[in-house]
């Protein structure tokens, strides 16, 4: 996800920048997430009003498959998680 704004963001420690990858992400590396959207798997829960982020682990295809709730879909999509919990768990 990228965004553009209108005007130049001020630096601070609060508000900074994500680095983008260099080269391909491969399987085991810790990548940050940021965005608003479910904060848990509970069905209607709301976006969270506040841009997060979070570092995940990035896994196998093999990982998300098996789990349709999450509409994985492998051609737009990396499988990312907590790999303790494995990926088809929330939380």
């Amino acid at each position: 996800m990228l965004l553009q704004l209108r005007n130049k963001a001020e630096l601070t420690q609060t508000v900074g920048t994500i680095p983008l990858p260099q080269k391909r992400v491969k399987k085991g590396a810790v990548c940050s997430v940021a965005g608003w959207g479910q904060t848990s798997m509970k069905m209607n829960d709301t976006h969270s009003p506040t841009l997060r982020e979070v570092e995940l682990r990035i896994m196998g295809k093999k990982m998300c498959l098996p789990c349709p709730y999450l509409h994985y879909v492998p051609s737009r999509m990396l499988c990312v998680g907590n790999p303790r919990r494995g990926s088809c768990h929330s939380g």
